[in-house]
């Protein structure tokens, strides 16, 4: 069988992507994926260095106001349509998943135009625009959110809530909280990241935060980003011992089952990778994000008693310092938020993915 992948080469739309691809090559050994993503090849590295092939077709986003952009936008959306349809000619896959993006949409319409099945992924509270506007066509889509199942023009027997397919799958959460919890003489784990790209704000408050507190007080894992990885690392140049400080952690499953309490963003697969381990959280949700999609993430997982959400606007060291030691220094506080994180885990949803593509290409 071959299925194609039409995704964007941010973490939070490729990362679903690739473990669904890895679960497909577990289940069929003669399976072939190809992965599609726009011009610029953003995503390539992390494809490159996973052994999945990929392809590019030139497409641009949809403008969000009226420019020279917007002008020059049909043309760009007939080349990318035009590329999207010789693809799946050279290509021939049986199932195509759009897991959102712009570049997903000329693809799965020219799916639709073939007449090859495909199916929607979608990571958030609220779907991204190219998924709103191929929802009509798809064969199925499976949403990760209660809220995301009503798609304007489309039959409800085709939603799911499946959630979102994450790294560990049911291996999460195999240490249960309150063990991890209970580490006599052991400090709390702190996880700080600021998802796939890292996040400048997030940085530079928990860099102060953590030079705030004792070296002993906490274990700490920070997630950077390449762009602020050195200036990071050298703000704790003396301490003892030093936070565990990296642009990226390849390994995060290893990292989560010893976590207390990650601060981080509101990406969708950020927060199903949390909820997976149990792992309350300190959300800073990213404020440009398109149609608000992150602070609506954190807020529903605020309403479960999971987390807690500080708006970027407002953020400063010392509020966080005040939120950390809230819930690490009352435990009733913490195994409630660990409970509530896992009342929203979905450790089977990378299984009903792969056996939904499946069924859809045989």
């Amino acid at each position: 069988m071959r299925v194609l992948f039409a995704c964007a080469g941010t973490g939070g739309h490729l990362l679903p992507a690739i473990v669904l691809a890895r679960g497909l090559r577990e289940r069929e050994k003669d399976m072939e994926v190809l992965f599609c993503l726009s011009d610029d090849r953003r995503g390539a590295n992390i494809l490159d260095r996973e052994g999945f092939p990929w392809e590019t077709i030139s497409v641009r986003p949809f403008p969000r106001s009226l420019s020279l952009e917007s002008v020059a936008f049909p043309l760009s959306l007939l080349r990318g349509l035009r590329h999207g349809m010789a693809l799946l000619r050279r290509f021939g896959p049986q199932v195509v998943v759009g897991t959102g993006g712009y570049v997903s949409g000329p693809v799965l319409f020219a799916a639709w135009m073939a007449g090859i099945p495909f199916i929607i992924q979608e990571q958030n509270d609220s779907p991204g625009l190219a998924n709103r506007v191929l929802a009509p066509l798809a064969d199925e889509i499976h949403v990760a959110f209660p809220d995301a199942v009503h798609f304007p023009g489309v039959k409800r027997r085709k939603v799911f809530l499946t959630g979102n397919p994450v790294v560990g799958g049911t291996n999460g959460g195999s240490s249960p909280p309150s063990v991890r919890r209970d580490r006599p003489g052991e400090p709390p784990v702190l996880l700080v990241m600021g998802g796939s790209q890292g996040a400048h704000p997030i940085n530079r408050i928990a860099v102060r935060l953590l030079l705030s507190f004792d070296p002993l007080r906490f274990r700490v894992f920070f997630q950077t980003g390449e762009r602020d990885y050195a200036w990071v690392l050298s703000s704790f140049e003396g301490l003892t011992p030093k936070p565990h400080v990296r642009p990226f952690f390849d390994d995060m499953p290893s990292i989560y089952r010893d976590v207390d309490l990650a601060i981080c963003r509101a990406g969708a697969m950020t927060l199903s990778e949390v909820a997976l381990w149990g792992i309350p959280s300190i959300l800073i949700p990213y404020p440009h994000a398109a149609g608000g999609h992150q602070e609506r993430n954190a807020r529903h997982y605020e309403r479960a008693g999971a987390a807690i959400v500080i708006r970027e606007e407002g953020a400063d060291w010392r509020l966080l310092k005040d939120r950390v030691e809230s819930v690490l220094e009352k435990k009733g506080i913490w195994n409630e938020m660990s409970r509530a994180a896992l009342s929203l885990r979905r450790p089977e949803a990378k299984d009903i993915l792969v056996d939904r593509i499946l069924a859809l290409g045989r």
